[in-house]
């Protein structure tokens, strides 16, 4: 279960970052039910005292094979060969021993461990295990908490672990503005095209104000010019002529005579 906590620390460590947690729950995985049922087994060889070894041993080795289902069907994720690699050191780890992760004297003792019984134990110490270095030869000190054994592959799956969830976690929902304009040109005209649309309504709207309050005309007319002379949108247009063209509506006769009066007023008040 040392695992379980780790992911979990590894989960609590995103916001310390400064990222968000909430991409997490777009993660799409496939068949859930499978790791249930795999740490379900876990739960109960270790936690039902005096478990028949042999049967012990042999559900052991089912529930990998369940996580291994797993694993092969969300190898889309991020960091999952990562994860398998830690999974298979482990199972090759218990295969060699007959269902049993192998551990070495020194990890038992410093985790404060009972000596090992004939009863089964996901990990114990095996004499003359096979393939001991990828057993459980490292240890959390019994005066730790959460004091237990663990491997080389357990290392490794947290390791997998932790790149999932922060690649996923940073991944990046949109494009970024020059990559958006690149794949959708078109669509970056329509919007600067409405926006100019906007601006011409907008001085549209400051000359029937400039023709119902007089005294205020110089100060509207100010707004209007720096609104229409000032504004990026008009270079921005340009830029991108050569994609699509936009297509400007000229002032009516009556429109250029009005701005000239208000213009003409703007400089006596100057």
């Amino acid at each position: 279960m040392i695992i379980v906590v780790a992911a979990v620390l590894v989960v609590l460590s995103v916001p310390l970052t400064g990222a968000s947690l909430a991409p997490l729950a777009r993660i799409k995985i496939r068949r859930s039910w499978v790791v249930w049922a795999s740490i379900g087994l876990q739960l109960v060889i270790t936690s039902i005292p005096e478990f028949p070894a042999t049967l012990g041993q042999v559900l052991h080795l089912v529930s990998f094979a369940l996580a291994g289902i797993f694993l092969l069907s969300n190898r889309h994720l991020p960091g999952e060969p990562v994860i398998a690699l830690g999974a298979v050191m482990n199972v090759v780890a218990i295969a060699a021993n007959g269902g049993t992760m192998p551990a070495s004297t020194w990890a038992w003792r410093t985790a404060g461990f009972a000596v090992p019984t004939e009863n089964f134990g996901n990990s114990s110490i095996v004499q003359s295990a096979r393939l001991p270095w990828l057993g459980d030869v490292f240890a959390i000190p019994a005066n730790w908490p959460l004091s237990n054994v663990f491997s080389a592959g357990d290392i490794v799956i947290v390791l997998g672990l932790a790149y999932l969830v922060h690649r996923t976690c940073r991944s990046k929902k949109a494009p970024s503005g020059r990559a958006a304009l690149s794949r959708s040109p078109e669509a970056t005209l329509t919007a600067l095209h409405e926006l100019v649309q906007c601006q011409q309504r907008l001085s549209g709207l400051i000359d029937e104000l400039a023709d119902s309050m007089s005294e205020d005309a110089v100060a509207l007319s100010r707004l209007k010019v720096s609104i229409t002379d000032s504004s990026p949108l008009s270079e921005l247009l340009a830029s991108q002529s050569r994609l699509s063209p936009i297509e400007q509506t000229r002032p009516s006769k009556s429109r250029r005579w009005k701005d000239s009066q208000i213009e003409s007023a703007v400089l006596v008040d100057a």
